[in-house]
């Protein structure tokens, strides 16, 4: 599975003396690649890292990499192997918005290589979710939503709610699911948030029964 499988990890734990070009030439020597400067100018243009190629990584007390630019290159370590199958765990967390989409922009481009990527993502904007060709959504382990990201708005009517016209499917969605919109409600109504914890675990159940 080492072969064919890539893992990128929610925080990008790398060496900050080396530039993207160095740690995929070390990556790729470390895996026996015997065509290292190629794949290494490979992975570089995938992940549009041209400019900071060879910038070092940098920590606190050395300025490197920008935020989407670590992540790129956290991703282009995985790929140096060139997987089938591609895992993130959060890959947008700490990014501002251009940038998170900057980088699944790029993940939704590795299609054209035939890489499959699995990875999970905490409230996505509208953009980055139809970057999604499927989105499994689940709360407290139940599978809620199982489909294409533009059929969202239709799952949601087809169970009897209305999306607001002034705000996104996925937005309204996540606010459905979120058991604190419900406390928060409590707590607009004046009522005791640790008295009424059962009750609104109670609604939170018949919301996700009606979901599933």
């Amino acid at each position: 599975f080492k072969n064919i499988i890539g893992y990128v990890l929610q925080d990008d734990i790398m060496e900050t003396n080396l530039t993207p070009a160095q740690l995929f030439a070390y990556y790729a020597k470390l895996r026996g690649l015997t065509n290292v400067e190629e794949k290494v100018q490979d992975v570089i243009n995938l992940m549009s890292l041209h400019r900071c190629a060879n910038t070092i990584v940098g920590d606190v007390y050395r300025r490197g990499l920008s935020g989407g630019e670590r992540k790129r290159t956290s991703i282009g370590i995985e790929l140096v192997s060139d997987p089938n199958l591609l895992f993130l765990d959060e890959p947008t967390t700490g990014l501002d918005s251009f940038t998170a989409l900057e980088v699944m922009q790029n993940l939704a481009d590795l299609k054209t290589r035939g890489i499959t990527i699995v990875s999970t993502i905490h409230s996505p904007s509208k953009e980055i979710l139809e970057l999604f060709d499927q989105v499994i959504m689940l709360v407290d382990g139940r599978l809620v939503y199982d489909g294409k990201p533009q059929r969202l708005a239709e799952r949601i009517n087809a169970l009897g709610l209305q999306v607001p016209k002034a705000i996104e499917p996925i937005e309204y969605f996540m606010k459905v699911i979120d058991k604190n919109d419900l406390m928060i409600q409590f707590e607009k109504e004046g009522k005791d948030k640790g008295e009424h914890g059962e009750i609104v675990q109670q609604q939170m159940d018949k919301r996700i029964d009606t979901l599933v």
